[in-house]
């Protein structure tokens, strides 16, 4: 990938979770900074842990939730009463909506916890970054909302990838919509990639 700026993660938990995808470009020169946002304490500290064995320098963990507003937000995630038995996956799931969660463990076993967020600006700013050359969104659902609140005409990035497989199939439309045609966009019904070419060339 050119030298075109920044790596920007959002929600970690395909990096905790047998996701290989991202390794070559968190260590490819082109990544001036890598940003990987994860409000929860316990997956933002296993990812720390992972780039520290691996020696990225250039690696940021930030334990907090990118979102419209700068304060609080209430997150949804798996607090499994006694007794109860989940795989090891169910843990790394969250999202503001509790619905979503429970299609994936029962009601009992759900909490809410809050988590600290800010907006996509002023984290950006904080690390001057001003092109992204890769953004990665896994928003437990709220893909949609979370790809509206980044300016892409200013930051421009040149390949976006978005988690699908929370959302219903309205959002998934209007990612597609609002993405396209500035990008092409290929999808498996489990995650939608979108590339301008023009930018990797």
């Amino acid at each position: 990938m050119p030298d075109q700026g920044a790596v920007v993660v959002l929600g970690a938990r395909s990096l905790v979770f047998h996701d290989g995808t991202l390794g070559p470009l968190f260590s490819a020169p082109s990544a001036k900074r890598l940003l990987i946002f994860e409000p929860r304490l316990a997956q933002s500290r296993l990812v720390t842990e992972a780039l520290r064995k691996l020696s990225m320098q250039n690696a940021v963990v930030i334990d907090e939730a990118v979102w419209r507003y700068e304060g609080e937000l209430g997150l949804y995630v798996l607090n499994p009463i006694k007794g109860a038995s989940y795989p090891e996956w169910a843990g790394s799931i969250a999202s503001v909506r509790r619905d979503l969660i429970e299609r994936h463990v029962r009601g009992e076993d759900v909490a809410e916890i809050k988590v600290r967020c800010s907006t996509p600006d002023c984290w950006f700013g904080r690390f001057g970054v001003s092109k992204i050359s890769y953004l990665q969104i896994d928003g437990g659902g709220s893909d949609f909302e979370i790809l509206r609140s980044i300016n892409l005409a200013l930051h421009s990035p040149s390949v976006i990838r978005l988690a699908f497989s929370g959302l219903d199939d309205a959002d998934k439309a209007r990612c597609a919509s609002y993405l396209y045609p500035d990008y092409d966009l290929f999808h498996d019904g489990m995650e939608l990639l979108a590339v301008r070419f023009k930018d990797l060339l």
